[in-house]
């Protein structure tokens, strides 16, 4: 199984999925649900909104292709949520949309500290 937290609002991208998809039965899409104290509720609640939406196209599109597709949210901060999940899910890769920014790379150096495999497309 592959993995693929929704992080940027873009995992919905074909030439991402068809990257993510290749070589599995089935993704887990990990929607991870950090509340900070300098967001708002409203917004907490629009975010993940609009993140499960974009698990569901990733589902129909998977389910298309005939793979299997498991959507998971996560109370908790994106590391911890997305090491949890692959160790107990037995995930084999982790696929994430690159981004540039700090968030992105301190994310990146705790998933290789915690020895999982990653791909960023």
């Amino acid at each position: 199984m592959h993995l693929v937290p929704i992080l940027t609002l873009e995992e919905a991208n074909k030439d991402f999925l068809e990257k993510t998809s290749k070589g599995t039965k089935g993704i887990i899409v990990l929607i991870p649900a950090e509340f900070s104290s300098k967001e708002s509720s409203a917004l907490l609640t629009s975010r993940i909104a609009r993140a499960q939406e974009l698990a569901l196209e990733i589902k129909r599109f998977l389910g298309k292709k005939r793979k299997h597709c498991e959507i998971i949210l996560e109370w908790s901060q994106a590391e911890q949520a997305i090491i949890k999940i692959a160790k107990l899910k037995n995930i084999s890769k982790i696929f994430l949309k690159k981004q540039d920014s700090k968030e992105f790379n301190k994310l990146v150096s705790a998933l290789k500290k915690a020895e999982l495999n990653i791909e960023i497309v």
